[in-house]
């Protein structure tokens, strides 16, 4: 099929590689009862406890009711735990349990070994290199 001009719009490549790592990542989850989202909160949320609810929106990337429901699905899962901070009882901060974080563990190196297949036939200067020029799309701002 002619593609035209496609495999030159960045945004199309993108989508591309995210449906060839959904492909291999996904299923795996799906088999320990979890989407991608939540194994990303998860993990934010491993690394940055007591954050606030919209502390983790932004570093997710998603919508405030979306990581709310991901962080129900956690907490229902025993994965994290909720707490509010002697200073004030507005804020709820959120924690890993060790289940949690031992799930986080298991599932990220799953996911990446199915990542790795997809750099496949890469040296390591340039999975280095692709790495590098994502987190600089990633982080543009105009």
């Amino acid at each position: 099929m002619d593609l035209g001009e496609l495999p030159e719009i960045l945004g199309y490549l993108l989508r591309i590689a995210a449906r060839a790592s959904d492909r291999q990542v996904l299923p795996v989850l799906a088999a320990n009862d979890f989407t991608r989202a939540e194994l990303t909160t998860l993990m934010i949320i491993a690394y940055n406890p007591n954050h606030s609810l919209q502390e983790i929106t932004a570093a997710v990337g998603v919508e405030l009711p979306a990581t709310q429901r991901h962080v129900n699905s956690l907490r229902k899962k025993g994965y994290i735990i909720q707490s509010r901070p002697a200073h004030d009882k507005r804020i709820t901060h959120y924690q890993i349990t060790p289940s949690g974080l031992e799930k986080a563990e298991q599932l990220k190196a799953l996911a990446n070994e199915k990542d790795r297949k997809l750099m496949t036939g890469l040296s390591e200067a340039e999975k280095q290199e692709l790495f590098r020029l994502l987190r600089h799309v990633g982080t543009y701002t105009a």
